[in-house]
């Protein structure tokens, strides 16, 4: 097992876990992490191939082989696109009540449902009425409530 190449390994996938949490946890102007994510994946590839052109012998073995794939930007473009796929996962109900329509949506790997109607909407679209989602601070479900241009600008985002 080549020691250079799994401390590139630890510290590129430090680097590379430390951005997605903070692209994770912004609400406004998270994509520019994107752009420092893209500039150390090209950073790191520069590096592993200048590794590899001073010590050949890094991608001998099963295990330096392995070590050598977490090296690139490969597993963290699978965990974007596992975690889209998780955070896009809902399962959508709709009737009426009221005499008005109900759409809930109820996302499934987070404990959050939304609940849109044509209740005051002037065109018949269905605008966001509340949020229920878990708030990690108070540790317990919170649910935000909308009314007026509130819920046309938050139905906008869809």
């Amino acid at each position: 097992m080549s020691k250079k190449l799994l401390l590139f390994s630890i510290i590129f996938t430090f680097v590379n876990s430390y951005f997605v949490y903070l692209s994770q946890n912004v609400v406004h102007g998270g994509e520019v992490i994107f752009v420092f994510l893209l500039v150390i994946w090209i950073l790191g590839i520069v590096l592993l191939y200048i590794l590899y052109l001073f010590d050949k012998k890094i991608i001998v073995g099963k295990l330096n082989k392995v070590i050598f794939f977490f090296c690139t930007p490969i597993p963290v473009l699978f965990f974007f696109f596992a975690s889209y796929i998780c955070a896009t996962q809902k399962i959508e109900n709709i009737y009426v009540q009221n005499g008005h329509i109900i759409k809930e949506t109820k996302f499934i790997f987070q404990k959050r449902i939304e609940y849109r109607s044509d209740n005051n909407s002037k065109t018949g679209e269905l605008l966001i009425d509340s949020v229920t989602y878990y708030d990690k601070e108070t540790e317990r479900l919170k649910t935000d409530t909308y009314e007026g241009w509130e819920r046309f600008l938050l139905s906008e985002g869809k």
